[in-house]
């Protein structure tokens, strides 16, 4: 770096020495900025919700999935249940409901 050294007198006789920089050498203003601005942020919490609502549109999807596996899970086990006892006994017969709705 040039630079020049340039002494000053004090009125009390000492000498002040100032180091002035070479205008070449002056540091300019740094490009770098201090914060966001509102559309940025903006964009950003448009892109997290659009994600989150796929995520969340997702696993509903995988939890009815799974609803539907579980029912058909329990009627498979009702069915072997069903074919165990006829195979056990084959003179069973399973009660027939002619009438669902409650007395009264």
């Amino acid at each position: 770096m040039k630079d020049t050294n340039n002494q000053i007198s004090q009125p009390g006789g000492g000498r002040i020495t100032a180091r002035i920089l070479h205008p070449a050498h002056v540091a300019s203003p740094s490009p770098c900025r201090g914060g966001f601005t509102l559309v940025e942020l903006l964009v950003v919490g448009a892109t997290i919700a659009i994600l989150a609502s796929l995520v969340l549109s997702a696993v509903n999807g995988g939890v009815e999935k799974s609803r539907q596996v579980k029912c058909t899970n329990n009627l498979r086990q009702i069915g072997m249940g069903i074919i165990n006892c006829a195979k056990e006994d084959p003179d069973l017969q399973l009660p027939m409901v002619y009438n669902c709705t409650a007395p009264g």
